[in-house]
Protein backbone atom coordinates (compact mmCIF):
# COMPACT_ATOMS: atom_id res chain seq x y z
CA UNK A 1 0.00 0.00 0.00
CA UNK A 2 1.48 3.42 -0.84
CA UNK A 3 2.39 5.46 2.04
CA UNK A 4 1.19 9.03 2.02
CA UNK A 5 3.53 11.79 0.53
CA UNK A 6 5.08 14.04 3.36
CA UNK A 7 3.54 16.81 1.58
CA UNK A 8 -0.09 15.44 2.00
CA UNK A 9 0.47 14.65 5.40
CA UNK A 10 1.51 17.89 6.28
CA UNK A 11 -1.67 19.12 4.41
CA UNK A 12 -4.02 17.34 6.58
CA UNK A 13 -2.17 17.97 10.04
CA UNK A 14 -2.51 21.50 9.11
CA UNK A 15 -6.20 20.97 8.44
CA UNK A 16 -6.85 19.31 11.03
CA UNK A 17 -5.31 22.06 13.41
CA UNK A 18 -7.08 24.67 11.88
CA UNK A 19 -10.37 23.01 12.41
CA UNK A 20 -9.76 21.99 15.78
CA UNK A 21 -9.56 25.40 16.43
CA UNK A 22 -12.92 26.65 14.72
CA UNK A 23 -14.60 24.07 16.63
CA UNK A 24 -13.19 25.07 20.27
CA UNK A 25 -14.20 28.86 19.11
CA UNK A 26 -17.36 27.43 18.18
CA UNK A 27 -18.19 25.74 21.16
CA UNK A 28 -17.15 28.56 23.32
CA UNK A 29 -18.95 31.07 21.72
CA UNK A 30 -22.22 29.17 20.99
CA UNK A 31 -22.97 31.44 18.44
CA UNK A 32 -20.63 32.79 15.69
CA UNK A 33 -20.22 33.87 12.44
CA UNK A 34 -16.88 33.51 9.98
CA UNK A 35 -15.50 37.16 10.46
CA UNK A 36 -16.07 36.52 14.06
CA UNK A 37 -13.61 33.40 13.77
CA UNK A 38 -11.53 35.09 11.50
CA UNK A 39 -10.98 37.19 13.86
CA UNK A 40 -10.91 35.29 17.30
CA UNK A 41 -8.50 32.74 15.58
CA UNK A 42 -5.98 34.79 13.43
CA UNK A 43 -6.70 32.54 10.20
CA UNK A 44 -7.59 33.36 7.28
CA UNK A 45 -11.67 34.24 5.59
CA UNK A 46 -11.20 30.92 3.30
CA UNK A 47 -9.23 28.63 5.82
CA UNK A 48 -11.98 29.08 8.36
CA UNK A 49 -14.59 29.01 5.49
CA UNK A 50 -13.06 26.03 4.35
CA UNK A 51 -13.21 24.62 8.45
CA UNK A 52 -16.52 25.68 9.19
CA UNK A 53 -17.83 23.55 6.02
CA UNK A 54 -15.72 20.37 6.90
CA UNK A 55 -16.92 20.17 10.87
CA UNK A 56 -20.77 20.83 9.18
CA UNK A 57 -20.04 18.02 7.03
CA UNK A 58 -19.52 15.82 10.17
CA UNK A 59 -21.88 16.52 12.67
CA UNK A 60 -20.18 18.80 14.71
CA UNK A 61 -21.28 22.43 13.90
CA UNK A 62 -24.61 23.37 12.23
CA UNK A 63 -26.02 26.72 10.92
CA UNK A 64 -28.13 29.04 13.19
CA UNK A 65 -29.51 31.70 10.80
CA UNK A 66 -28.11 35.02 10.59
CA UNK A 67 -27.54 37.88 12.73
CA UNK A 68 -30.43 40.70 12.47
CA UNK A 69 -30.79 44.34 13.74
CA UNK A 70 -27.37 45.77 11.99
CA UNK A 71 -26.95 47.48 8.86
CA UNK A 72 -25.95 46.01 5.67
CA UNK A 73 -25.68 42.32 4.53
CA UNK A 74 -26.95 39.60 7.76
CA UNK A 75 -23.72 37.25 8.51
CA UNK A 76 -24.55 33.72 8.93
CA UNK A 77 -24.22 32.43 12.25
CA UNK A 78 -22.78 29.05 13.36
CA UNK A 79 -23.01 27.19 16.48
CA UNK A 80 -22.44 23.62 18.41
CA UNK A 81 -24.42 20.65 17.53
CA UNK A 82 -25.46 19.44 20.71
CA UNK A 83 -26.40 15.78 19.47
CA UNK A 84 -22.79 15.23 18.00
CA UNK A 85 -22.02 13.43 21.26
CA UNK A 86 -23.22 12.28 24.50
CA UNK A 87 -21.88 12.52 28.36
CA UNK A 88 -23.36 10.66 31.65
CA UNK A 89 -21.90 11.83 35.09
CA UNK A 90 -23.08 9.42 37.77
CA UNK A 91 -22.29 10.72 41.20
CA UNK A 92 -22.55 7.25 43.73
CA UNK A 93 -23.47 8.01 47.35
CA UNK A 94 -24.37 6.16 50.21
CA UNK A 95 -27.97 7.32 49.87
CA UNK A 96 -28.48 8.26 46.34
CA UNK A 97 -26.93 7.61 42.86
CA UNK A 98 -27.57 10.50 40.68
CA UNK A 99 -26.56 10.74 36.56
CA UNK A 100 -26.66 13.94 34.72
CA UNK A 101 -26.77 13.33 30.54
CA UNK A 102 -25.63 16.21 29.02
CA UNK A 103 -25.21 16.94 25.10
CA UNK A 104 -21.89 18.20 23.31
CA UNK A 105 -22.39 21.88 24.73
CA UNK A 106 -22.55 20.68 28.73
CA UNK A 107 -26.56 21.51 28.97
CA UNK A 108 -27.98 19.03 31.24
CA UNK A 109 -30.72 17.36 29.24
CA UNK A 110 -31.51 14.51 32.08
CA UNK A 111 -31.00 14.94 35.64
CA UNK A 112 -32.24 11.78 38.13
CA UNK A 113 -31.24 10.16 41.18
CA UNK A 114 -32.39 6.65 42.71
CA UNK A 115 -32.22 5.14 46.38
CA UNK A 116 -28.24 3.87 46.34
CA UNK A 117 -27.22 0.32 48.15
CA UNK A 118 -25.49 -1.15 50.76
CA UNK A 119 -24.32 -4.02 49.11
CA UNK A 120 -21.69 -3.60 46.59
CA UNK A 121 -23.30 -6.16 43.75
CA UNK A 122 -26.26 -4.78 44.37
CA UNK A 123 -25.05 -1.17 44.00
CA UNK A 124 -23.51 -1.71 40.12
CA UNK A 125 -27.06 -3.34 39.15
CA UNK A 126 -28.95 -0.57 40.44
CA UNK A 127 -25.71 1.69 38.20
CA UNK A 128 -26.38 -0.24 35.61
CA UNK A 129 -30.55 -0.02 35.67
CA UNK A 130 -30.20 3.48 35.99
CA UNK A 131 -28.07 4.63 32.73
CA UNK A 132 -29.85 1.82 30.71
CA UNK A 133 -33.40 3.12 31.74
CA UNK A 134 -31.62 7.07 31.01
CA UNK A 135 -30.63 6.06 27.75
CA UNK A 136 -33.50 4.25 26.32
CA UNK A 137 -35.76 7.52 27.41
CA UNK A 138 -33.57 9.94 25.01
CA UNK A 139 -33.46 6.60 22.47
CA UNK A 140 -29.66 6.75 22.75
CA UNK A 141 -27.26 3.82 23.31
CA UNK A 142 -23.79 2.82 24.54
CA UNK A 143 -22.10 3.86 21.99
CA UNK A 144 -23.84 7.49 21.60
CA UNK A 145 -22.07 8.15 25.07
CA UNK A 146 -18.54 10.03 24.35
CA UNK A 147 -17.63 10.22 27.57
CA UNK A 148 -19.08 8.70 30.68
CA UNK A 149 -17.44 10.10 34.13
CA UNK A 150 -18.20 8.25 37.32
CA UNK A 151 -17.37 10.16 40.49
CA UNK A 152 -17.22 7.76 43.97
CA UNK A 153 -16.07 7.85 47.36
CA UNK A 154 -12.41 7.41 47.97
CA UNK A 155 -9.25 7.36 45.90
CA UNK A 156 -9.39 5.48 42.70
CA UNK A 157 -6.71 3.32 41.47
CA UNK A 158 -6.14 3.20 37.94
CA UNK A 159 -3.38 0.14 38.21
CA UNK A 160 -5.53 -1.65 40.74
CA UNK A 161 -8.63 -0.48 38.93
CA UNK A 162 -10.39 -0.24 42.73
CA UNK A 163 -11.49 2.39 44.94
CA UNK A 164 -9.82 2.63 48.29
CA UNK A 165 -10.82 4.70 51.43
CA UNK A 166 -14.49 4.00 50.59
CA UNK A 167 -15.65 2.91 53.94
CA UNK A 168 -19.30 4.55 53.06
CA UNK A 169 -19.78 1.70 50.64
CA UNK A 170 -18.71 -1.54 51.80
CA UNK A 171 -17.47 -3.55 49.61
CA UNK A 172 -16.90 -1.01 46.26
CA UNK A 173 -13.24 -1.08 46.78
CA UNK A 174 -13.30 -4.72 45.03
CA UNK A 175 -11.58 -4.17 41.71
CA UNK A 176 -14.14 -6.95 40.24
CA UNK A 177 -17.18 -4.18 40.72
CA UNK A 178 -15.28 -1.51 38.82
CA UNK A 179 -13.83 -4.17 36.43
CA UNK A 180 -17.81 -4.82 36.04
CA UNK A 181 -18.92 -1.48 35.32
CA UNK A 182 -15.92 -1.33 32.91
CA UNK A 183 -17.08 -3.68 30.91
CA UNK A 184 -21.03 -2.79 30.98
CA UNK A 185 -19.49 0.82 29.53
CA UNK A 186 -17.51 -0.95 27.07
CA UNK A 187 -19.01 0.39 24.19
CA UNK A 188 -18.76 4.32 25.24
CA UNK A 189 -16.03 6.27 23.80
CA UNK A 190 -14.25 6.40 27.48
CA UNK A 191 -14.70 6.16 30.65
CA UNK A 192 -12.70 8.31 33.64
CA UNK A 193 -13.91 7.46 37.54
CA UNK A 194 -13.19 10.73 39.93
CA UNK A 195 -13.22 11.15 43.57
CA UNK A 196 -16.70 12.73 43.68
CA UNK A 197 -15.59 15.64 46.60
CA UNK A 198 -12.65 16.71 43.59
CA UNK A 199 -15.69 16.55 41.20
CA UNK A 200 -17.28 19.03 44.04
CA UNK A 201 -14.62 21.27 43.82
CA UNK A 202 -14.33 21.32 39.76
CA UNK A 203 -18.59 22.42 39.95
CA UNK A 204 -17.93 24.94 42.26
CA UNK A 205 -14.23 25.93 40.24
CA UNK A 206 -16.92 25.89 36.42
CA UNK A 207 -20.27 27.04 38.13
CA UNK A 208 -20.13 27.86 41.67
CA UNK A 209 -18.57 29.85 43.90
CA UNK A 210 -15.24 29.41 42.93
CA UNK A 211 -15.66 30.72 39.35
CA UNK A 212 -13.76 33.50 40.16
CA UNK A 213 -11.08 32.36 42.74
CA UNK A 214 -8.07 30.84 42.21
CA UNK A 215 -7.33 29.30 45.63
CA UNK A 216 -10.22 27.86 47.56
CA UNK A 217 -11.25 24.64 49.21
CA UNK A 218 -14.20 22.60 48.88
CA UNK A 219 -15.09 21.50 52.05
CA UNK A 220 -17.81 18.73 51.69
CA UNK A 221 -19.74 17.15 54.63
CA UNK A 222 -22.30 14.80 54.39
CA UNK A 223 -22.15 10.91 54.97
CA UNK A 224 -18.71 11.40 54.42
CA UNK A 225 -16.22 14.02 55.01
CA UNK A 226 -13.55 15.51 52.30
CA UNK A 227 -11.98 18.32 50.78
CA UNK A 228 -11.44 19.66 46.97
CA UNK A 229 -8.48 21.61 47.51
CA UNK A 230 -7.95 24.26 44.23
CA UNK A 231 -4.57 25.84 44.24
CA UNK A 232 -3.85 28.47 41.55
CA UNK A 233 -6.64 27.65 39.25
CA UNK A 234 -5.47 23.71 39.41
CA UNK A 235 -7.15 20.99 41.61
CA UNK A 236 -4.76 19.41 44.00
CA UNK A 237 -4.29 16.02 44.13
CA UNK A 238 -0.74 14.73 45.72
CA UNK A 239 1.37 11.72 44.67
CA UNK A 240 -1.35 8.98 45.26
CA UNK A 241 -4.27 11.50 44.76
CA UNK A 242 -5.21 11.60 48.22
CA UNK A 243 -4.68 15.27 48.76
CA UNK A 244 -8.04 16.29 50.41
CA UNK A 245 -8.69 13.11 52.37
CA UNK A 246 -9.09 15.21 55.61
CA UNK A 247 -11.71 12.04 57.07
CA UNK A 248 -8.37 11.03 58.35
CA UNK A 249 -7.64 14.29 60.02
CA UNK A 250 -6.91 13.83 63.81
CA UNK A 251 -10.01 15.71 65.85
CA UNK A 252 -8.89 15.15 69.47
CA UNK A 253 -5.69 13.27 70.51
CA UNK A 254 -4.63 9.97 69.52
CA UNK A 255 -4.89 7.65 72.16
CA UNK A 256 -1.33 5.40 72.87
CA UNK A 257 -2.57 2.66 71.90
CA UNK A 258 -3.86 3.86 68.87
CA UNK A 259 -7.55 3.97 67.38
CA UNK A 260 -10.28 1.38 67.26
CA UNK A 261 -10.01 -0.57 63.65
CA UNK A 262 -13.60 1.22 62.93
CA UNK A 263 -12.76 4.45 63.48
CA UNK A 264 -8.62 4.07 61.97
CA UNK A 265 -10.88 2.46 58.72
CA UNK A 266 -12.99 5.28 58.57
CA UNK A 267 -11.12 8.39 59.86
CA UNK A 268 -11.59 10.58 63.54
CA UNK A 269 -12.70 13.73 61.72
CA UNK A 270 -15.08 12.06 59.75
CA UNK A 271 -16.68 9.76 62.67
CA UNK A 272 -16.68 12.58 64.87
CA UNK A 273 -18.45 15.03 61.87
CA UNK A 274 -20.41 13.03 59.67
CA UNK A 275 -24.09 12.63 59.54
CA UNK A 276 -24.21 9.68 61.01
CA UNK A 277 -21.81 11.56 63.91
CA UNK A 278 -24.62 14.05 64.16
CA UNK A 279 -27.13 11.80 64.43
CA UNK A 280 -25.61 9.81 67.03
CA UNK A 281 -24.99 12.86 69.07
CA UNK A 282 -28.59 13.90 68.66
CA UNK A 283 -29.64 11.21 70.35
CA UNK A 284 -27.13 11.00 73.03
CA UNK A 285 -28.63 14.20 73.57
CA UNK A 286 -32.45 13.43 74.03
CA UNK A 287 -33.63 13.36 70.39
CA UNK A 288 -34.09 9.66 70.78
CA UNK A 289 -36.58 9.88 67.68
CA UNK A 290 -33.63 11.16 65.24
CA UNK A 291 -33.16 8.88 62.15
CA UNK A 292 -31.18 11.26 59.77
CA UNK A 293 -29.44 14.54 60.11
CA UNK A 294 -31.60 15.96 58.04
CA UNK A 295 -33.89 15.44 61.18
CA UNK A 296 -31.74 16.57 63.70
CA UNK A 297 -31.43 20.00 61.03
CA UNK A 298 -35.46 20.17 60.91
CA UNK A 299 -35.33 20.02 64.53
CA UNK A 300 -32.56 22.75 64.99
CA UNK A 301 -34.49 25.39 62.66
CA UNK A 302 -37.55 25.03 64.53
CA UNK A 303 -35.26 26.01 67.77
CA UNK A 304 -34.84 22.86 69.18
CA UNK A 305 -32.28 23.85 71.71
CA UNK A 306 -30.68 19.89 71.91
CA UNK A 307 -30.56 20.17 68.18
CA UNK A 308 -29.22 23.09 68.23
CA UNK A 309 -26.48 22.71 70.60
CA UNK A 310 -25.93 19.10 68.40
CA UNK A 311 -25.29 21.46 65.41
CA UNK A 312 -23.09 24.29 67.44
CA UNK A 313 -20.49 21.32 67.94
CA UNK A 314 -20.83 19.96 64.51
CA UNK A 315 -19.65 24.07 63.63
CA UNK A 316 -17.11 23.88 66.28
CA UNK A 317 -15.29 20.87 64.94
CA UNK A 318 -15.43 22.13 61.22
CA UNK A 319 -13.45 25.14 62.97
CA UNK A 320 -10.99 22.84 64.07
CA UNK A 321 -10.75 20.99 60.53
CA UNK A 322 -11.19 24.70 58.39
CA UNK A 323 -8.38 26.12 60.87
CA UNK A 324 -5.68 22.91 59.83
CA UNK A 325 -6.55 23.12 56.56
CA UNK A 326 -6.21 26.84 55.79
CA UNK A 327 -3.14 26.86 57.42
CA UNK A 328 -1.47 24.46 54.95
CA UNK A 329 -2.79 25.90 51.62
CA UNK A 330 -3.86 29.47 52.43
CA UNK A 331 -7.04 29.52 50.46
CA UNK A 332 -9.11 32.28 50.00
CA UNK A 333 -12.21 30.92 50.38
CA UNK A 334 -13.86 27.91 52.07
CA UNK A 335 -17.14 26.55 50.37
CA UNK A 336 -19.20 24.19 52.75
CA UNK A 337 -21.12 21.66 51.00
CA UNK A 338 -22.17 18.12 51.07
CA UNK A 339 -26.18 17.51 52.45
CA UNK A 340 -24.65 18.69 56.07
CA UNK A 341 -22.28 21.34 54.88
CA UNK A 342 -24.76 23.10 52.71
CA UNK A 343 -27.54 23.03 55.46
CA UNK A 344 -25.03 24.78 58.51
CA UNK A 345 -25.73 29.06 56.94
CA UNK A 346 -26.83 29.35 60.46
CA UNK A 347 -23.77 27.76 61.88
CA UNK A 348 -21.21 29.93 59.96
CA UNK A 349 -20.48 32.54 62.29
CA UNK A 350 -20.08 30.00 65.36
CA UNK A 351 -17.21 28.77 62.50
CA UNK A 352 -16.20 32.33 62.15
CA UNK A 353 -15.73 32.56 65.79
CA UNK A 354 -14.03 29.83 66.46
CA UNK A 355 -11.40 30.53 64.06
CA UNK A 356 -11.05 34.00 65.33
CA UNK A 357 -10.41 32.58 68.68
CA UNK A 358 -7.73 29.74 67.20
CA UNK A 359 -5.50 31.86 64.25
CA UNK A 360 -4.15 34.99 64.51
CA UNK A 361 -4.95 36.18 61.54
CA UNK A 362 -7.78 36.77 59.35
CA UNK A 363 -9.17 33.60 57.97
CA UNK A 364 -10.33 33.07 54.29
CA UNK A 365 -14.49 33.66 53.51
CA UNK A 366 -16.63 31.04 54.26
CA UNK A 367 -19.10 30.55 52.26
CA UNK A 368 -22.19 28.34 51.72
CA UNK A 369 -22.60 26.68 48.40
CA UNK A 370 -24.95 27.71 46.01
CA UNK A 371 -24.88 24.45 43.87
CA UNK A 372 -27.23 22.33 45.77
CA UNK A 373 -27.22 18.08 45.28
CA UNK A 374 -25.80 19.20 41.49
CA UNK A 375 -22.25 20.25 42.45
CA UNK A 376 -20.58 17.00 41.70
CA UNK A 377 -22.44 16.36 38.60
CA UNK A 378 -21.26 19.53 37.41
CA UNK A 379 -17.74 18.94 37.98
CA UNK A 380 -18.22 15.67 36.19
CA UNK A 381 -20.29 17.36 33.22
CA UNK A 382 -16.72 19.88 32.98
CA UNK A 383 -14.34 17.67 33.00
CA UNK A 384 -16.64 15.13 30.83
CA UNK A 385 -17.80 17.63 28.06
CA UNK A 386 -14.14 18.28 27.49
CA UNK A 387 -13.02 15.57 26.93
CA UNK A 388 -15.90 14.25 24.87
CA UNK A 389 -15.32 16.97 22.50
CA UNK A 390 -11.69 15.77 21.80
CA UNK A 391 -13.14 12.13 21.17
CA UNK A 392 -15.79 13.59 18.73
CA UNK A 393 -12.55 15.90 16.77
CA UNK A 394 -10.42 12.50 16.79
CA UNK A 395 -13.32 10.54 15.29
CA UNK A 396 -13.49 13.36 12.75
CA UNK A 397 -9.81 13.25 12.12
CA UNK A 398 -10.01 9.53 11.83
CA UNK A 399 -12.19 9.49 8.26
CA UNK A 400 -9.30 11.40 6.63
Amino acid sequence: MPKSSPIATSTTYMRHLNERSVFHHVYAAGSVSIPQLVTASGLSKPTVSAAVAALIDNGLLRKLGVRTGQAGRSPQLFGPEPTAGWVAVLDIGRRWVRLALTDLTGDIVRHVRVPSAQDAEELVRVIEELVSSVLAERSLTMADLLQIVVGSPGVYDPGEQSFRLASNLPGWGYSLHVRRLREFFAEAGAVRFENDVDLGALGERTRGLGQDVDNFVYLHVGSGVGAGIVVNGRPLRGTRGMAGEIAFMPVLPVPLRGLPAEVRERGMLEAATAADAIVGAARRNGLTDAATAEDVMTAAAAGDPRAREVLTEEARLLALTVAAVITVVDPALVILGGGVGRRLGDYVPVVQEQLSLILPFEPPALEVSLLGDRGILYGGVAAGVESAREIALARRFAND
